[in-house]
């Protein structure tokens, strides 16, 4: 390819998509990761936490092993029945509420 020639699979601004999507997936992960550890610092089970959040294991399940993005305000509400803070789960700081 020419260095003139763009790249088919870069985007209107010359980024990647496959890109954003491995990163939005290590994130994705890494926030799942946090959630698993505080759940189970908490002595929570899967099932105990999702009852305790209304929705289903399957879904909760899938939260935590970072298949599904948790929703923000779900994560919020994941936060308060694990007792941390919101932005430990989101960035790992490590803190408490």
């Amino acid at each position: 390819m020419s260095e003139t020639a763009k790249d088919p699979r870069a985007g209107a601004y010359g980024y990647h998509a496959d890109r954003l999507d491995d990163a939005s997936r290590e994130v994705r992960l890494d926030i799942a990761g946090r959630v698993k550890a505080a759940r189970g610092a908490a002595g929570l089970s899967q099932a105990m936490a999702s009852a305790r959040l209304g929705v289903p294991l399957g879904t909760y399940r899938r939260w935590e092993t970072g298949e599904s993005p948790i929703p923000s305000d779900e994560l919020v509400r994941i936060a308060t029945i694990l007792d941390v803070g919101a932005l430990s789960l989101m960035l790992g700081d490590g803190g408490t509420r």
